[in-house]
């Protein structure tokens, strides 16, 4: 997304609002808001294991002193939560039981950071301290609590829509029923004929003149508020004000973690080290506002932490050059390397792949020896084609259908001459000026073809 404003919208996240920062998170699905509850700090300080519990692999030296170290592996991670309430409910109480009480394992989203999900369930014993008082007829408790969450599997995933930026806004539409914007009388050409009234901005001025203002100040809405209305006679009715400081708002506080999770997408440089900001920095110098409409301006003005708005377009496979060989190229900004699932469609009921080779970059290394394979036959006529699943180190038969995946129970391991499965390094954040990729050779058609795979974070 480059602009915040285009096209008539204006964007609005989708996650929490920074106002649920570190007293909020959701489990399977719910916010603890939802229950009245927050989660709080322990006395003045929020406690957060940085990792999961680490166990070391050792043997006694026999009849020595010391141990051998075999290295060391990651078994699972705690989260004690705090939480406290004032104005819990009956019901509330007891959706809260059903909701931490059926022992399965569920998403767990802290708001701080929306884009890690970790996969856990409630464990050891939830408890309440509290006082019961009755107003209005209803129990309501009074208290603080803890409640304890084990993810046995120790990492975060960041998978499908939430790898992107957008997926933590929603649209909102700016319509002109929302502003109220000056007429320009068009007398009529003939004697005696009605004269016609029409905007004098359009939309798109006015969107131009709150992106502009949003990108250089976005603690001062109010001056593009004030530029819109001293300048071009455009005030907003009172709860699309609220929406659009709201908006702008969140979109700085999404830009609080985005740098940090590298995730794909454009966003907005919070900055005050621009030519904008000398030239039109204060009310007084607010002159002349042609300038911030003007287009070549504002394309000047674009500038953006994170990818450029061509990364969608760096990310897609296609031809190596002056080869027949394809190239799947990957971002990955997770703390570590992830497994991959490479689909491959069937031409024929065949598959003439001869290798996968990892290689960083364009002209980079490669990295060990590439995985071969001689033709493999569809052995199952339900199978659109192959996945190579670093997960299971498994040539899988499956039936694409739609985004999701079939497995048939065929396995195209045999097929497999030479090599060995791997998986996906990290790679740096927020730059795709020369992603690693995967070289396919072999491979006669891309349509269909995809690379999946998350990002892992601690």
């Amino acid at each position: 997304m480059a602009e915040l404003l285009t096209n008539g919208r204006i964007y609005h996240p989708g996650a929490a609002s920074q106002d649920s920062d570190f007293i909020d998170f959701s489990f399977g699905g719910k916010n603890a808001s939802d229950f009245n509850i927050v989660r709080t700090s322990d006395g003045s300080r929020f406690n957060e294991n940085l990792l999961p519990t680490i166990q070391d692999k050792t043997v006694q030296v026999p009849g020595g002193d010391g141990t051998y170290y075999f290295g060391s592996f990651y078994t699972q991670r705690q989260f004690s939560v705090p939480i406290a309430f004032n104005a819990m409910t009956e019901t509330n109480l007891r959706e809260m039981q059903q909701w931490l009480g059926d022992k399965k394992i569920k998403e767990l989203v802290f708001s701080e950071r929306p884009y890690k999900t970790y996969k856990a369930k409630c464990t050891g014993t939830a408890t309440i301290k509290h006082i019961c008082f009755v107003e209005k007829g209803e129990r309501i408790y009074k208290g603080e609590g803890t409640i304890q969450f084990t993810a046995y599997y120790p990492f975060a995933r960041t998978s499908g829509d939430k790898k992107f930026i957008d997926f933590y806004r929603k649209v909102l539409t700016l319509t002109v029923k929302d502003c109220n914007i000056p007429q320009v009388e068009n007398k009529p050409e003939t004697e005696g004929g009605e004269s016609t009234f029409a905007p004098k901005w359009s939309l798109n001025d006015i969107e131009t003149v709150l992106a502009n203002v949003a990108r250089e100040k976005p603690d001062n809405l109010d001056y593009a508020f004030y530029l819109l209305s001293n300048y071009f006679g455009v005030t907003f009715n009172n709860d699309k004000d609220e929406e659009i400081r709201g908006a702008y708002l969140t979109e700085k506080h999404i830009s609080e973690w985005v740098p940090a999770a590298g995730l794909l997408g454009p966003t907005l440089k919070f900055t005050e080290d621009h030519p904008f900001i000398d030239e039109f920095g204060d009310y007084e110098k607010s002159k002349d506002p042609s300038v911030i409409k003007d287009i070549d301006t504002l394309k000047a003005m674009e500038q953006f932490n994170g990818f450029d708005k061509n990364y969608e377009n760096r990310l897609k496979a296609g031809k190596i050059d002056n080869t027949s060989d394809y190239k799947f190229p990957f971002y990955n900004p997770g703390d570590m390397e992830t497994d991959f699932q490479l689909y491959l469609p069937f031409v024929n009921k065949t598959l003439a792949l001869t290798s996968v080779q990892l290689h960083y970059g364009t002209g980079g290394a490669t990295a060990g020896e590439p995985l071969k394979f001689s033709t493999i036959t569809r052995s199952d006529d339900r199978e659109t084609g192959v996945r190579i699943n670093s997960s299971t180190n498994l040539i899988e038969g499956v039936i694409k259908n739609g985004d999701s995946f079939i497995l048939t129970g065929s396995v195209y391991n045999q097929c497999i001459t030479a090599g060995s499965f791997f998986k996906l390094p990290a790679t740096v954040k927020n730059s795709t000026d020369d992603l690693p990729f995967l070289q396919v050779s072999g491979l006669t058609i891309l349509d269909g073809a995809e690379l999946i795979y998350d990002y892992l974070y601690f």
